[in-house]
């Protein structure tokens, strides 16, 4: 899974305590391929 977007933080203050809350924007969620499966033991393939 792919994610794009932002973070954003916000500050506000109820019964003398600071609160801090952080919100996660997604702007586009993707679905990515499966990785191929590999045996136990098999080598990294060599990478140019």
């Amino acid at each position: 899974m792919t994610v794009q977007g932002s973070v954003r933080t916000r500050e506000y203050e109820k019964d003398g305590t600071t609160h801090r809350v952080f919100e996660l924007r997604a702007d586009s969620i993707g679905k990515l391929d499966r990785a191929e499966r590999r045996e136990p033991g098999d080598a990294d393939p060599e990478q140019p």
